[in-house]
């Protein structure tokens, strides 16, 4: 049977930490091990832990001054190794997991050895926070289930929420890691495998309930900004090899297609064109490039084209408008919003 452990770090979660706690306890799969990490918790958390580790010996509790998330995680991550652990999920303490989420997980990978890290479908409460934003994020990311999904709207935005997900030990050594680089860390990490040609999928269920609140780090952050988002898009972006050429056109003059292209230059890619729909754009000048109609694009030829449109529902129209002119999703054309 595969060893599997949950990374859990944790710090000043006591009033949500019981919670997730509990909903690990109750898992139909039982063989694994909880690895929580306590980053320099001063509330009620240390007691927490150490009251369940009590209770459970798959608990394992690591205490550690402050130092943040990812070494936190990596603290986590070396623990699992020294079990040899070759499945680890992820939890957070303000989170709760169906009770079939591990099995699933773990059932999915043994289906699909494809697929180095499966997630799953999540529920965002309090419900009356879904709004704006969040539900269309909430929309998007549970319509992603297949490896070819996930793939092609990588530089999207982050396909998997984090704490949802379960990975191939292996092959998360095999990208390095948990890293801080100057974005989001799990949306590195995703992109990291994407990549290095390690596919991702989900198990197509509601598994995880996934808690916003108005502290999370994702919301308080400037690395969570957009454009810490795009700087990681154009980071791997330029990694590339269609971009070897350095050129590239943009469908979407723009904020977001000015960001991109201000973000690509910092990688010594140039944009030639641009491309709107909106009249009164066309003619201009952007960033040094010209702005032309969208039905004036040329059929590919080398120059790979780059759509950063970020308009509710506008993928859906401009997916087929490409595939009519011969363009190839992943080869001459990449969502970049």
């Amino acid at each position: 049977m595969n060893e599997l452990a949950v990374l859990l770090p944790v710090r000043n979660a006591a009033d949500t930490l019981g919670e997730a706690l509990a909903s690990l306890w109750i898992q139909t799969h039982r063989e694994f091990r909880v690895i929580a990490v306590d980053d320099g918790s001063t509330d009620a958390t240390a007691a927490i832990l150490e009251s369940h580790a009590a209770q459970d010996r798959r608990l394992t509790v690591i205490r550690t001054e402050p130092r943040g998330l990812v070494p936190a995680l990596e603290t986590a991550r070396a623990e699992a190794a020294t079990t040899n652990a070759t499945l680890v999920a992820r939890m957070d303490a303000d989170d709760k997991s169906h009770p079939d989420r591990l099995a699933m997980q773990v059932r999915y990978l043994g289906d699909n050895p494809q697929v180095s890290v499966v997630g799953c479908k999540v529920r965002i409460f309090p419900h009356d926070r879904v709004k704006g934003g969040w539900a269309r994020y909430d929309e998007w990311i549970n319509g992603l289930f297949s490896p070819a999904g996930h793939a092609r709207e990588s530089h999207v935005e982050s396909p998997l929420a984090h704490p949802s997900v379960m990975m191939r030990a292996q092959a998360l050594d095999e990208v390095g890691g948990y890293r801080d680089p100057a974005w989001p860390e799990d949306y590195d990490l995703w992109l990291r495998f994407h990549t290095a040609g390690h596919a991702l999928g989900k198990v197509n269920r509601v598994l995880l309930a996934w808690r916003d609140h108005p502290d999370r780090i994702s919301t308080t952050t400037e690395r969570y900004s957009l454009d810490a988002f795009m700087a990681a898009r154009t980071h791997y972006l330029a990694q590339n090899p269609a971009l070897a050429g350095k050129k590239v056109r943009i469908w979407g003059a723009g904020r977001t297609g000015k960001r991109l292209a201000r973000e690509l230059e910092k990688h010594g890619v140039k944009t030639v064109t641009f491309y709107e729909v909106a009249p009164g754009m066309i003619g201009r000048l952007r960033r040094g490039a010209p702005i032309k109609f969208w039905e004036d694009l040329e059929p590919p030829d080398g120059v790979p084209l780059l759509v950063a449109v970020g308009a509710h529902g506008a993928r859906d129209l401009i997916r087929p408008a490409l595939a009519k002119k011969g363009y190839v999703e992943g080869e001459s054309v990449f969502f970049a919003s």
